[in-house]
């Protein structure tokens, strides 16, 4: 499967449509760039991976941090 074939479907299953498009960019272009990623691209990485834990967090009913859970 290609990133965009897994982006399509993960969407599809309700994943937050552009965290997960920034997350597949961001994949790309560290998978088939020649360019080094700095730390702006992990921060974006982080920023939009924090968006898809919280959304799945919020169906589940699951805390957001553990001083949450207690």
């Amino acid at each position: 499967d290609s990133p965009q074939d897994l982006l399509e479907r993960a969407v599809a299953d309700g994943l937050p449509p552009r965290a997960a498009a920034e997350l597949t960019a961001l994949f790309r272009e560290a998978r088939y760039s020649t360019h080094p990623m700095d730390g702006g691209h992990r921060d974006r990485a982080a920023a939009a991976l924090a968006e898809i834990a919280h959304d799945l967090r919020s169906r589940t009913g699951e805390p957001e941090t553990v001083a949450d859970a207690l």
